[in-house]
C-alpha cells in the first residue's frame, strides 16, 4: 500500500511539474505581509512597474506540503524544490520520509527518476507541448513554479482593468491567455487564471505571502487547479515551510546504473 501510495504521488506530482511549466533569511519564522486599515491605492502605471519587476536572485530552494487530487484519489506527502536561475530546477517527492523520486529539469530536458521501481524517464521538454499543445519555454516553467510572475513586457499586456480591491492585468504569454489579480494597495499577485484555447485552462491562488529579502515577497500557500487535455483535472495545494533565497545547497542527481530506462 505505501509503495502505491508513494508511486500514486510521485507520478502524478511529477506530471503537476510539467502542467505548472505550462501555464509555479527564511528558515526563521516567515513575516505576514499586512494591508494596513487605511491605505491607498497605488496608481495603475505603479502597479504595472512593481508587477513587471523582475527578481534579483541566483538560487532558490524551499520545502512544502502537498496535496494532489486527481481521478486517482487524494494524496499527501512532502516537496523539496532547488533551483539556480536559469539553469535548472530540481524536486524530490517524500511520503512518511520514504522518497518516491525526484527529477532535474533543465533548459532542454526533464529526467524523472522512480526510486521505488528502479527506472527512469528522459525526454525533451519540447515534447510537452507536441502532446499538451503548451509552448514549455524554462524561464517561464522556472517563474511559474516559484512564485514569480513569469516575464513579460508591457507589449504582451492587452488589458488593466481595475476592480474594487485589485487590478486584473490580461496578457499573452507564450500564446496562452492570462489573468493577474494583483492587489491595489501593495501590487501583491494574489492568483490568476490562463486559457489556452480548447487543450488547457486553470486556475491558482497565492496566500500568507513573507517577506524573503529587501525586494522579494512569494506566497508560502498556493492552490493549482488544471484541466489539461489528456491528463483530466489536477488540483495540488503546496503550503510552504520554508522558502530560501541565495543559500546555496547541494543538488545531487545522477541516473543509477541499475535503473531501467521507460
Amino acid at each position: 500500500m505505501l509503495r502505491q501510495s508513494v508511486n500514486r504521488i510521485n507520478n502524478s506530482t511529477l506530471l503537476i511539474i510539467l502542467l505548472c511549466s505550462c501555464l509555479l533569511s527564511c528558515k526563521t519564522k516567515k513575516q505576514l505581509i499586512q494591508t494596513p486599515l487605511e491605505s491607498t491605492d497605488l496608481q495603475e502605471d505603479v502597479i504595472l512597474e512593481k508587477f513587471l519587476d523582475r527578481p534579483d536572485y541566483n538560487f532558490f530552494s524551499g520545502k512544502a506540503k502537498i496535496k494532489i487530487t486527481s481521478e486517482y484519489g487524494s494524496e499527501k506527502g512532502t516537496l523539496y524544490v532547488r533551483s539556480i536561475k536559469d539553469s535548472l530546477l530540481w524536486f524530490a517527492v517524500k511520503k512518511l520520509s520514504v522518497e518516491g523520486g525526484r527529477a532535474l529539469l533543465t533548459k532542454d530536458t526533464m529526467t524523472i527518476l522512480n526510486r521505488l521501481e528502479k527506472t527512469y524517464t528522459q525526454f525533451p521538454i519540447a515534447e510537452v507541448e507536441e502532446k499538451y499543445g503548451i509552448k514549455a519555454d524554462f524561464s517561464y516553467i522556472q517563474d511559474m513554479l516559484l512564485g514569480f510572475t513569469p516575464e513579460m513586457d508591457r507589449s504582451d499586456i492587452t488589458d488593466v482593468e481595475a476592480g474594487e480591491n485589485i487590478y486584473t492585468i490580461s496578457a499573452m504569454i507564450e500564446n496562452i491567455y492570462h489573468q493577474f489579480f494583483v492587489s491595489k494597495t501593495d501590487a501583491i499577485t494574489a492568483g490568476g487564471l490562463f486559457n489556452e484555447k480548447i487543450r488547457a485552462d486553470g486556475i491558482w491562488k497565492y496566500s500568507n505571502h513573507g517577506q524573503i529579502n529587501d525586494s522579494i515577497i512569494l506566497p508560502y500557500n498556493r492552490y493549482y487547479r488544471f484541466q489539461v487535455d489528456g491528463a483530466g483535472e489536477i488540483e495540488l495545494s503546496l503550503d510552504f515551510s520554508e522558502i530560501e533565497l541565495d543559500n546555496p545547497k547541494t543538488i545531487k542527481f545522477s541516473i543509477p546504473d541499475r535503473y531501467t530506462k521507460q
